[in-house]
C-alpha cells in the first residue's frame, strides 16, 4: 500500500463535499422544502376545515389528529415568512 494514497483521498473528499454542497444547491433545496411545507400546511388547513363541518366521532378524532401536523407546519410557515421578509429588507 502506497503511503501517499491516504493523503490523496483525504484531500479529494473535502473538494467533492464542497462542490456538492455549494451554496446555490443548498439555497435551491431550502426554497423547494419551503414551498413543500407551505403547500402541505395549506392542504391540511383546508382538510381540517372540511372535517370540522361534520360532527361525527371519527371527524372529531381526525380533526385532533390533523392538529398534530398543523401546529409544527404552522410554526415552520411563520419562520419561512420571517426569513423571506428579512431577505427583502
Amino acid at each position: 500500500m502506497d503511503s501517499n494514497e491516504g493523503t490523496v483521498i483525504s484531500s479529494v473528499t473535502p473538494a467533492v463535499i464542497s462542490g456538492v454542497m455549494s451554496s446555490a444547491a443548498i439555497h435551491g433545496l431550502a426554497q423547494f422544502l419551503s414551498l413543500v411545507a407551505a403547500a402541505t400546511f395549506l392542504v391540511l388547513l383546508i382538510e381540517k376545515e372540511m372535517v370540522d363541518g361534520d360532527f361525527g366521532p371519527r371527524s372529531r378524532s381526525l380533526a385532533r389528529g390533523l392538529n398534530i401536523a398543523i401546529v409544527p407546519l404552522g410554526m415552520a410557515f411563520v419562520v419561512i415568512v420571517a426569513f423571506a421578509l428579512l431577505q427583502l429588507g
